[in-house]
């Protein structure tokens, strides 16, 4: 299939849900889908979708080729002001039982760098709730690290090249409403 469409009723006829393999249906998919036209956002997507497929998998190589790939795809005046890098996955950290069991609720405001190949490197706390040198805050800070060091993102790409962003900032609320 040479055309965008004739790929998209190509993969809603396939057997997706009879295959046991979800990423190498995908990666099907997105052997065909290399000679059509306006296809780069499906591209996009499937790139995210096969580097998280591969993230739960254990296989860092195909993780780090499918990001980059995605990378790749963003020009760089798709990238909004003030934007580094788009989110891939972010793992929510676990609630610290303590804290849910007495309905303590916060949140945990912390920085890191998101390096050239996707992951998360040097979390540090810049603010939490309640503060950090109490037993709770203590919780919320070390379940936050543990939360964002699992987080992937596509990083940012200048001229062609993947690179590493400082400063990068989250905010991870812990809410017992959710």
């Amino acid at each position: 299939p040479k055309d965008a469409r004739t790929l998209v009723a190509a993969i809603n006829v396939g057997r997706f849900q009879e295959s046991g393999n979800q990423a190498q249906y995908y990666e099907q998919i997105l052997a065909l889908s290399k000679d059509v036209e306006d296809f780069g956002e499906q591209l996009f997507g499937l790139h995210q979708k096969l580097a998280i497929l591969y993230i739960k998998s254990g296989d860092e190589t195909k993780v780090t080729e499918h990001i980059q790939a995605a990378g790749l795809l963003k020009s760089e005046s798709e990238w909004r002001p003030g934007m580094c890098c788009l989110p891939l996955l972010k793992i929510p950290p676990k609630y610290p039982l303590r804290a849910a069991s007495l309905r303590v609720e916060g949140y945990v405001l912390v920085s890191y760098v998101v390096t050239k190949m996707g992951t998360v490197r040097d979390p540090v706390v810049i603010e939490s709730s309640p503060p950090p040198d109490t037993r709770f805050g203590r919780d919320f800070a070390k379940a936050a690290i543990r939360a964002v060091l699992q987080y992937r993102y596509v990083p940012q790409y200048v001229n062609g090249e993947p690179i590493e962003v400082q400063g990068v900032r989250g905010r991870i609320a812990f809410d017992l409403s959710d």
